[in-house]
């Protein structure tokens, strides 16, 4: 992951603003799930969420902070990536990544590390950002599939509201030129990352790709999945212009306005849940 991390800030623009229509807080773990088996190893937070690179007595970024970009980059760009020289100086990160494992650690640690984190009116998104597949390949030392995550979650929050979604940046199923940009440098560590789309699949989340040259828009994708919002109305057919009138049911207390380009009606603010929109216009004949 070592060029994923270090094209992150050039890539990964206004982070918060991404995903602004969510009230979200987010912790940061790693990917090892090892626990000082490999030779000069940087240490395993085993699920634990990383202390804040900005502020190393907090774990959790939230909405509101006032350095919400600061934090994510100062904690998400691991120096055991972009110093990794396996040595004692400069220990390296576990190359079997296993995001899965790593999931059902976390909230094993929901009231110790992870206290405050697992909010019980909150659903659950597990974001996975790799290159990899589970334990590299998706095939080798029994990996953890992601139907032991999903039967983890319902074992503690099955009589709940809470749910769980799936999504990944990663290197997505068949998509073969992803693959080979990646291998370029890399000819036998990038894999697709079979697991974490299972995971999105089956849980109603997504993925989205690595090789993406901006993961605002990643982010702004999987916030619009967690929180789908009407924002446009596609026509059968170009009204003629002045004819559109919208109605909303109930009326909302915010007022929505709106605009026409050609069959595609945009909506702002978008209308809350539950809004029935009617939308009456003429064509010509």
């Amino acid at each position: 992951m070592i060029d994923e991390m270090r094209a992150l800030p050039q890539t990964f623009q206004n982070f918060d603003q991404a995903l602004s229509s969510l009230d979200w807080q987010m912790g940061i773990t790693t990917t090892d799930a090892t626990n000082g088996e490999l030779p000069h190893a940087a240490p395993s937070l085993q699920g634990s969420l990383s202390p804040l690179g900005s502020d190393p007595n907090t774990r959790i970024i939230q909405k509101n902070d006032v350095n919400v970009n600061e934090e994510f980059f100062s904690t998400i760009v691991r120096r055991e990536t972009l110093a990794c020289a396996f040595s004692p100086e400069n220990p390296c990160g576990s190359p079997f990544p296993q995001p899965m494992a790593v999931s059902i650690l976390a909230m094993q640690k929901r009231n110790g590390d992870n206290a405050n984190f697992f909010r019980p009116d909150a659903d659950l998104a597990i974001v996975v950002i790799s290159d990899k597949d589970e334990m590299g390949d998706g095939k080798s030392f029994n990996p953890t599939k992601p139907e032991a995550v999903v039967s983890y979650f319902n074992s503690l929050w099955s009589n709940t509201t809470k749910s769980l979604h799936g999504f990944g940046i990663i290197t997505q199923p068949g998509d073969a030129a992803c693959l080979a940009q990646l291998r370029k440098k890399w000819p036998w560590d990038p894999n697709y990352g079979t697991f974490a789309q299972h995971l999105a699949d089956i849980t109603g989340g997504m993925t989205t790709s690595i090789c993406s040259s901006d993961y605002s828009q990643n982010f702004s994708d999987i916030a619009l999945a967690l929180n789908p919002q009407l924002t446009t109305i596609t026509l059968k057919a170009t009204p003629i212009p002045g004819s559109v009138h919208i109605s909303f049911t109930p009326t909302p207390s915010t007022p929505i306005s709106w605009s026409v380009s050609g069959n595609v009606i945009k909506l702002n603010p978008p209308p809350p849940p539950g809004t029935v929109v009617t939308v009456n216009y003429q064509v010509a004949q």
